[in-house]
């Protein structure tokens, strides 16, 4: 590269700053927030090869916005639990969202980052003179010292071995494209087809409901019900819990299961033991399933089942393949509305509106159940993140106020709501229909910042067994 003129010197790193920016921001955006990304992703070097002069335009700014949506992508994938074609396949999702302020400001402001870096693009290409050897120069000298870097570090893509890392555990560089392809579910190497396969270890389900059919049987998915890290803390909590259940006359025990996942993975793990993808059972030939989940087990030992989920019922297509593991009698946000003579009042803590679980739980408990056993199924849906609600301690901890963490008010408030949350559940279960109810959460509160997320643990979430 010496023997490139000064001003075109100049030049490439001007470009070579303006392609590496959003590797910059998200490094130092996380200093604060969990993102778990890479410093640098190979795949931007690219765009500085097609800022060419006898190329179009539009060429090197369609490639740059493809790649940059794409690593915003794999970010949020992380974040938020899931896997990246998991996460696409979610989009479709975006019309129910309910964006806030904040989001849509954000998103702006990512257009107009956008908008200046392809009109640079287009500034610099008008201006130079590039030929294709100085820009394959400049790339591979590039990619080499990032290759170097990450080598150094002992985490190079390549490297499958990442016991001996000595600056970081995540990676200095990585590949989208080579992530992906890596990915046994992605979509760019073959057809996609649904596959599940046994967890690891029996899930509490079908623990302490697979081998018993005494009484009326209920089992709750909480959304963002998290472990808090700290044992003291969560027992605190716990406490707090159990002083409302134990003054109804039910017995509680506490304990934790391991998560993967978002919430459709929980609901796998709990009601069919298993893990993979919820659209496996959109077949509707319940034959062809390579097991039985927990509703048709109970469906054998006489059980009439029943299933509610405050959201609605096309969110991640339940209102299908809930009815193919055999929930004879399932009921959604629209179904609730209908019941109710369109009376229940609608929650919008959270970007999905939905009823308050407080109604869903309390449609399952006026069901008829003198004409044989029932067992239900509810799943929440108003403590999912990101969360608006603003709340009062209905049921204070003891000796600890959540208060005084060093938290977001998003964050107390949502363990407030989930405090408030269970606190109806002990205080209006009805010791008459009920046997045992197993409360569990699905998967930990996906926050964005590092002090928050650090507050629950990454690889567990609670359950609580009420019985009598």
């Amino acid at each position: 590269m010496s023997s490139l003129p000064k001003p075109r010197c100049i030049q490439y790193l001007i470009l070579t700053s303006l392609v590496l920016s959003p590797n910059l921001i998200w490094f130092l955006l996380g200093n604060f927030f969990a993102l778990n990304r890479p410093v640098l992703i190979y795949e931007y070097l690219i765009v500085i090869l097609f800022v060419l002069p006898f190329l179009p335009n539009i060429i090197p700014c369609l490639l740059f916005i493809l790649i940059f949506i794409l690593d915003i992508l794999t970010i949020f994938s992380s974040v938020y639990l899931f896997q990246l074609p998991e996460l696409l396949r979610s989009i479709k999702y975006v019309l129910i969202y309910h964006f806030s302020v904040y989001q849509l400001l954000l998103f702006v402001l990512a257009l107009l980052y956008l908008s200046f870096v392809c009109f640079c693009f287009i500034r610099i290409r008008n201006s130079s003179n590039f030929k294709i050897k100085s820009h394959l120069t400049w790339i591979l000298t590039l990619t080499f010292i990032t290759f170097v870097l990450d080598s150094l570090n002992g985490s190079s893509f390549i490297n499958k071995d990442k016991k001996y890392v000595h600056l970081s555990n995540i990676n200095f560089a990585t590949s989208l494209v080579h992530k992906f392809y890596l990915n046994h579910n992605n979509l760019l190497v073959k057809v996609y087809q649904p596959q599940i396969s046994d967890i690891d270890n029996i899930s509490k389900t079908y623990k302490y409901f697979e081998n018993d059919s005494i009484g009326n049987q209920m089992i709750i998915i909480v959304e963002s019900f998290g472990l808090i890290d700290n044992q003291s803390k969560q027992s605190k909590f716990q406490e707090s819990i159990n002083v409302q259940f134990e003054k109804n006359g039910w017995q509680c025990e506490w304990g934790k299961t391991a998560f993967e996942g978002g919430t459709p993975n929980a609901e796998l793990r709990e009601l069919l033991n298993c893990k993979g993808d919820y659209r496996y059972f959109l077949n509707d030939n319940i034959s062809n399933f390579k097991l039985s989940s927990i509703f048709s087990i109970k469906k054998r030992q006489g059980y009439f089942n029943i299933g509610v989920h405050s959201c609605v019922g096309n969110m991640f297509e339940r209102n299908i393949w809930w009815r193919n593991i055999e929930i004879e009698n399932a009921f959604f946000e629209e179904d609730l509305i209908i019941k109710n003579n369109f009376k229940l009042k609608l929650n919008f803590d959270t970007p999905f509106a939905s009823v308050n679980d407080e109604d869903a739980f309390d449609y399952i408990q006026s069901v008829d159940m003198h004409h044989g056993k029932y067992f239900a199924y509810l799943l929440t849906e108003n403590t999912h993140l990101s969360f608006n609600g603003s709340y009062k301690d209905m049921y204070p901890f003891k000796n600890y106020a959540i208060k005084d963490e060093q938290l977001s008010d998003e964050c107390k408030n949502q363990v407030i709501r989930l405090k408030n949350l269970l606190g109806y559940f002990a205080n209006n279960l009805d010791s008459t229909k009920w046997k045992k109810i197993l409360i569990v959460g699905d998967h930990m509160p996906p926050y964005l910042s590092k002090a928050e997320r650090s507050f629950y643990n990454d690889k567990f979430v609670p359950y609580c067994l009420v019985s009598h």
